[in-house]
């Protein structure tokens, strides 16, 4: 995931949590404080990026989500989760005899190998 798309994500997930107040802060930052008084700080250009995407509505000094932004962290998350499972093989599932009864379990390649050597 690109830094962009990370920023993205990390500002989609604070306003997920509800509406934040936006104030100007140093250079072309913006400070947003939600309700809890959690602050999150984002460049102008990001929450412009967000507001044009649909995924941010601006609106008398607030921030919240648009319902487009909960698909677009729904991808983002099945992209993470994707990129895992690239990573560490796919995951195959098998039945293990365990203290006398089946026990089913995941297994990866690397699994798999280690079960070969114990048999």
């Amino acid at each position: 995931m690109s830094d962009a798309n990370r920023a993205m994500v990390k500002l989609l997930r604070f306003l997920a949590r509800g509406q934040a107040r936006e104030q100007a802060c140093e250079g072309s930052a913006r400070s947003l404080q939600s309700d809890d008084a959690s602050h999150h700080i984002v460049s102008e250009g990001l929450l412009a990026e967000a507001v044009s995407a649909g995924l941010v509505r601006r609106a008398g000094g607030r921030n919240g989500l648009c319902p487009a932004a909960r698909s677009y962290l729904r991808r983002a998350a099945s992209m993470r989760e994707e990129a895992f499972i690239e990573q560490h093989g796919a995951i195959g599932h098998a039945v293990a005899d365990v203290d006398g009864g089946p026990q089913p379990f995941g297994s990866t390649g690397r699994t798999r190998r280690f079960q070969a050597l114990c048999d």
